[in-house]
């Protein structure tokens, strides 16, 4: 099953999750091993919320993509367990890709954006082909790989000058594959903040001014590079470290 949804400039509402009723802003689910994927198409600024703000689940493998060329906060309202994004799938892959937008969760979510892929063997990945991602949350970004810890990857990619912060409650991994990440080709990468943290993955040009603040550090990773063009600057504060030269 496929399905398209258009946000323009809107601010969506859930309820509560009461045991019975999931209390999703938006809910996208299938039956019977059917795969689900799910594009939202964002125009302008919008802000989803609930219990669930986005809740995305296939009986069989689950794909959310969110483009356009607008703005998305996806928020827990559910005054306890909640989860900005989920994408689960009962019998095969999760998989969550947003493309040149930029997306936040927040709000005193319990987890921001979760994965619980079907089994033990499938997969979980989060890609982030330009645009911003921003996470905060008790638990950051959870990757559930089958009911236990399977072997399943999870993943995160970033392309296309992405930035991925996950400001608060950093990743969870249940799974006894390693966590790989890393940038998308050759020529293209991101930067992941992992709280105070933050890589270089992949070759990238800064597409904003950036401050590494106090007691911050920012690693220009193995065969990554960093490159400042005209215009942009890098500012360490005092306390902060950059490691790494950048060009430019």
């Amino acid at each position: 099953s496929t399905a398209t949804l258009t946000l323009n400039n809107v601010s969506i509402v859930g309820g509560a999750f009461d045991g019975t009723t999931l209390g999703a802003g938006i809910c996208a689910k299938t039956k019977n091993e059917q795969a689900l994927s799910v594009t939202i198409n964002l125009i302008g600024t919008s802000t989803v919320s609930g219990s669930y703000g986005i809740y995305v689940s296939g009986d069989g493998d689950s794909d959310l993509i969110i483009t356009g060329s607008g703005s998305l906060s996806a928020e827990e309202t559910g005054n306890g367990y909640g989860v900005g994004i989920q994408v689960s799938s009962s019998i095969g892959y999760a998989n969550l890709t947003i493309n040149g937008v930029d997306v936040s969760t927040a709000n005193g979510s319990d987890r921001g954006i979760y994965f619980r892929s079907g089994t033990n063997n499938s997969n979980a990945a989060l890609t982030v082909n330009g645009g911003k991602l921003t996470v905060s949350a008790d638990y950051g970004i959870t990757y559930q790989i089958g009911s236990n810890a399977g072997g399943g990857i999870p993943s995160l990619t970033v392309t296309d000058n992405a930035v991925v912060d996950v400001q608060t409650g950093g990743f969870s991994i249940n799974s006894t594959a390693a966590f790989q990440v890393g940038a998308g080709g050759e020529n293209t990468g991101g930067i992941v903040w992992n709280g105070s943290n933050g890589t270089v993955y992949g070759n990238v040009t800064l597409q904003n001014d950036l401050t590494v603040g106090a007691d911050e550090t920012l690693t220009i990773g193995k065969d990554a590079s960093l490159t400042v063009p005209d215009g942009k600057t890098i500012t360490v504060e005092s306390g902060g470290k950059l490691e790494g030269t950048p060009t430019g």
